[in-house]
Formats: C-alpha cells, structure tokens, sequence
C-alpha cells in the first residue's frame, strides 16, 4: 500500500492532485473535510470551531466574523435532490404513475438482477442511502461507502456512514476501483479508555487492529475490495472537489459584510457631543471641567448602549466643557456604495455555482414549461449529468460487488444464509464468477433534471411525429429518418414487425370481406338459361 503522507500545516481546501500522483501518496483531507462540513452545516466561524484561530489568520478576517450569506446547504442540497430524484421499487422495475424512479433501469435489463439489486438497496435503506450519500460527498467532496458482508444475518448491504477523514490510506486503479484503503481513527470502549481502532482491507485480506494489536485478520474470497470512493467531481487525482467551489470568496463576502453589519450598529448607536451643558439628564460627562482630564463617570439614568436601563428610544450623549456642534463619533464609510459592492460579490459566488439559484429561476417563471426550463437551465444541466455519471458508475460498482456476495453466500448456504428466505433466493442465479465474466453489467436509465407532465410528454411526442411525418411527406423513407433520428436497430425491427402485422391484418380484413360480401350474393344462373 502507498504509505501515508500527512498534511504539515493546515490548509484551507486542496492538495495539488498533480503532486499527489507524482509521489503515488495518499494525503488525509481531514481538515478540509472538517472545514466544508462546518460550511455546511453554518458553523464554520463559531469559536468554538478547533481551526477558526488558524482560518482567521490565514485570510484576514474580520475577528467579528459570522455567517451572515452561506449559499453551500443550497448547493450542496440542490444535488441530493437533482441526482436521485423519486424512490426506489422493491422489484427493481419503475413506480407507476408517472412517480419519478431514482435508479431507473433501461427497459431491457435482466429482471432477475434487477430483483437482486433492488433486495441489497432495500437491505441497504438506500431509499434513504442514496441521498445522504450524495449530499455528505457533494458537501466534502470525497466519500466512502463499503459493502458489508454480514453472514450472520444473511444480508449484504451498503455502508455510507463512514467519515471520509478516517481513510488514511488508498489506492486505486486507473478506472477508478479501490485496490485497497486503511481506516484509522480513536474510539471509545464501555469503560471510557481511548483506543486507536485501524482497518487494512486489500485484495488478498482483511486485518483489524485496535492499538496496533491485531485482532482480526482474515482472506479475502471475493477477488476485489468490496468499496467505492465517490469523488463529488473528479478533477483527477485520488480527491474530488465538492460542489460548492467559492469557498475563499465567501468568506470575504461575509468578512465584508459582518464589518459593515457593524460600523452600521456603531453609527446607529454612536453618541453625539454637545456642548455648554451644566446638568444634563441621561448624559454621561466625558471631561472633567475642574482640570480637564478625561474622565467618565456613569449616572444613575445612563444611556449608553451598555447601560442596563437603555432603550431603543434612549440618546447616547457625551458633553464637552466648550460650546461645540453636534458631531457623530463614526466614520465616514457610504453604506449604499458598501452594500452595493458586497451585492456584486454575491453575484460572482452565485455566478460561479448556478445551482444556487436554478430553482428560483424555475420559481419565478410564469408558465414552468419542459422547453422554457431547459433553456435556463443551461451549465446547470451539465453540472447535474456530470455528477450523475459520477455516481452512477459507483452505484451500478458497488449493486454489482453486492449481487456476487450475496450469491456467492447464497450458495455457500453457512450461518443466517442457511435459512434460505424468499429474499435470499433472489441471488441463486449469482456468483463471484458471474461478476469476474460481466454477468452484471448493467445501466441506469437517464434522468431529466425536471421530469416533465403527463401533458408535456404528450405534446412532445406530438411534436416528434409531426417531424417525421414531414421528413417522410418530403421523400424520406421511414426508416431512414428514424434511422437518422438515432434508432436502434432492435428498435427499427420493432417498428418493420408492427408495419408487417398491421398490412397483414389489413389482408385479413379485406378477405373477411370478400367472404362475407360471397356469402350474401345471391346464386347467378347459368348464361342463356332462364327460370
């Protein structure tokens, strides 16, 4: 295995991928993991936070700092919900009623697989799954999901829980497979001791350590690593970038604002000077008219902005021993001028991540139509069908390591497979070999980013026919259109397959006919003869 390298120094986002894979090392993204997670989840400048001193220093920000915009939920949950969108059946085919199928598969995919793969999804909870693990690995960037072997219970299923922080060692093939990973993190017995608990899986074995003591160590019968390593967006390298992209920029943004936020309190709530006045009420006397010193002495009705008996309609007023004019202690920053430079700011974050803003867009729309919304859609689809074929290769990798296990336990029939249930009888037909031969390779059917209406889909079709009827009214042959729209030749035979049955059933009819019209003729004499 490639030997681990720490980071030296806290860093705000990312390794050079070009470095990492010139030195063939693994690098733990830890605190960047810990970093996009406290953005997600808008506790990023807490104090309590263990990096905010460091990222204070790193980027100048302001020390009163706080999350007053933070667009990286939005984004991060726009994909949960764009990439998977529906649920999933127990048999694997589509939910009726035009209900949105989250993994749906092409029309000629074996039902036998397609009943295994939706039993480890429902043995997974990936109902639920699917999602948490596009939205941990679109907000950290990298994640890590296992397939679990659990012979006890008979079941194999998926494991999204494990924090991406833990993998201090992977590497993978040039197709993006893990040929082996190391876990490692503290953990906790019954009795409150710390231990450091380390997983080593390769292709040959399994070992578990629990402070450097082995206390597991076994073969591994599968022949591959049953895992995946998600990358959000594979810029090449063992990490991926999460899907928010203006980290930096958004901390200035909300540096700038926070600052302003407050200069304007201070010139709300800043205190005015007057001048020659002897007994003022709810005034504290900045000098001391005996020997002009600076002194403050705080009155019983003070109202400064500390004072506990202030009030919203209370004046904060400091005296002079001269008569002077009424001055603001504030500075002079334009607050349109700010505020309008932090809106472009806003604007360049939002700009550089669409999806922050696509559905407000889709919302703001008179009529929602399937053209009108993809043509606002724009990069944004692409965005979407990218992350989508990310996580479809490592969802369709890891039903297929699943399948092999649980047929290759189905067979072996040991410990809770021995009970043969209805469930585990869907993997008989699987084996390890079945996955070493490409016996399950499958796909997901796409999914529009906005599945259209019944009333859409209808009109859509209208539309399409309409153009071929006016290729083929043009001298186009049917087939050559269809052709060139794309068909399939299985699809093409389809379509000759209706045209010969519908022409035959066409000579049927006029020989039923032609029967039927003999039938009622009346019997005609021979010629020259009469009754």
């Amino acid at each position: 295995m490639a030997i681990n390298a720490a980071i030296s120094a806290y860093k705000m986002t990312y390794v050079d991928p070009m470095k990492e894979n010139a030195s063939a090392q693994f690098v733990s993204y830890n605190d960047a993991y810990t970093q996009r997670w406290a953005f997600y989840t808008n506790s990023i400048f807490d104090r309590s936070h263990n990096n905010w001193t460091q990222l204070a220093r790193n980027y100048n920000l302001y020390n009163k700092i706080r999350s007053i915009i933070n667009p990286v939920p939005a984004t991060v949950n726009f994909y949960a919900q764009a990439v998977y969108p529906g649920g999933l059946s127990p048999d694997g085919k589509r939910l009726p009623d035009d209900v949105p199928t989250a993994m749906p598969f092409p029309d000629d995919t074996d039902e036998n697989l397609m009943a295994a793969i939706a039993q480890i999804w429902q043995w997974s909870n990936w109902s639920v799954g699917k999602s948490i693990l596009v939205k941990n690995c679109a907000a950290l960037g990298d994640y890590l999901v296992e397939v679990v072997d659990d012979v006890e219970r008979g079941k194999v299923y998926f494991d999204a829980s494990i924090w991406p922080g833990y993998v201090t060692d992977l590497t993978l093939d040039p197709q993006g497979n893990v040929k082996d990973y190391m876990l490692e993190y503290q953990t906790t017995d019954k009795d409150g001791r710390n231990h450091k608990y380390r997983k080593v899986v390769t292709k040959e074995f399994f070992t578990e350590y629990l402070d450097d003591q082995v206390v597991s160590d076994y073969d591994n019968p599968y022949g591959f690593v049953p895992a995946y390593w998600f990358k959000h967006s594979d810029i090449g390298g063992k990490h991926g970038q999460p899907a928010f992209n203006s980290y930096t920029t958004l901390m200035e943004l909300n540096s700038r604002m926070a600052h302003v936020s407050d200069h304007i309190g201070k010139k709300i709530g800043a205190p005015s000077i007057l001048g020659n006045i002897k007994t003022p009420a709810q005034i504290v006397k900045l000098f001391d008219t005996t020997n002009q010193q600076a002194k403050a002495r705080q009155a019983s009705d003070y109202a400064g902005p500390d004072a506990p008996n202030s009030n919203a309609d209370s004046m904060y007023i400091l005296t002079t021993p001269d008569s002077v004019d009424i001055k603001p202690l504030s500075g002079d920053l334009n607050i349109a001028d700010a505020l309008e430079f932090m809106k472009a700011v806003a604007d360049e974050v939002d700009a550089r991540n669409p999806e922050i803003t696509f559905w407000d867009k889709v919302a703001d729309m008179n009529v929602a139509t399937g053209p009108g919304i993809d043509r606002i859609s724009g990069n944004v689809k692409g965005l979407v069908w990218d992350a989508a074929a990310i996580y479809d290769k490592g969802n369709i990798s890891l039903a297929q390591m699943a399948t092999a296990i649980a047929g290759f336990r189905a067979r072996e029939g040991r410990a809770g497979w021995s009970r043969r249930t209805r469930q585990q009888q869907k993997f008989n037909l699987f084996d390890l070999q079945s996955y070493e031969r490409g016996d399950l390779d499958f796909s997901f059917a796409p999914r529009p980013l906005i599945a259209p209406t019944a009333l859409e889909k209808a009109q859509e079709k209208q539309q399409y026919w309409a153009g071929i009827t006016s290729e083929t009214g043009a001298g186009i042959p049917l087939e050559v259109a269809l052709e060139d729209d794309g068909w399939t030749p299985e699809k093409l035979a389809r379509i000759e397959q209706a045209k010969a049955k519908t022409e035959q059933a066409q000579v049927d009819n006029i020989r039923r006919q032609q029967v039927l019209a003999a039938q009622d003729t009346p019997p005609q004499l021979p010629q020259g003869r009469t009754q």
